[in-house]
């Protein structure tokens, strides 16, 4: 059925919800003839056929049919979490671009976090050298300062590795190593490589 659909130039066909339950109907009353057909003495398959032909076809029809449909809904979901996500991140980079052309600076980054928590929704933004806090901006900006050393074991393990590191507060726990009181609960880490012309 996927290779007749596409073929006639109908491949949003494939994953309506109409078409699999009218599918999946089609597949319940070839089994019901089959059961006929095969199955003997003839008296008892007709029997169990008139038993549960109508309800295997009407459950199990609706039931592609609502598969179908909630794959439809989880993929319309995906590509509007995807486009917003996009248009985000573009308007993001669109408003950092000219503050990082002029360096980066305890002044720049702060905009730069500035522009990231507004956008990003999001509890606190840092920005980092490798040796020091640059920005803060948000929850427990009253003690992690800008110009003091690194002390995040996360911060330090993203610099050193190159890779992104998460710790959700859950699953792998994070504490503040500056107050033992901080309501940063977790911490996404993730390291950025400046472009050097030479």
């Amino acid at each position: 059925m996927h290779s007749v659909l596409v073929k006639r130039g109908r491949p949003d066909k494939v994953f309506s919800p109409l078409t699999a339950g009218a599918i999946t109907f089609v597949a319940e009353l070839v089994q019901m003839m089959i059961i006929l057909l095969i199955a003997r003495p003839f008296q008892d398959a007709l029997h169990l056929v008139q038993s549960i032909a109508a309800p295997m076809m009407v459950t199990n029809t609706v039931g592609a049919a609502l598969f179908m449909r909630i794959l439809l809904d989880k993929r319309a979901m995906s590509e509007k979490y995807t486009s917003a996500f996009s248009a985000t991140a573009l308007k993001v980079a669109a408003s950092t671009e000219g503050i990082l052309r002029q360096g980066f600076n305890e002044e720049n980054s702060m905009k730069v976090a500035q522009v990231l928590i507004q956008e990003l929704d999001i509890g606190a933004v840092a920005i980092t050298d490798r040796d020091k806090l640059l920005a803060f901006t948000g929850i427990g900006d009253d003690h992690h300062l800008p110009g003091k050393p690194i002390s995040s074991s996360y911060t330090q393990r993203a610099i050193e590795t190159g890779e992104v590191v998460y710790a959700d507060g859950n699953e792998v726990p994070y504490r503040c190593s500056i107050h033992p009181h901080c309501k940063l609960g977790s911490t996404l880490v993730i390291p950025c490589a400046a472009r050097t012309n030479g």
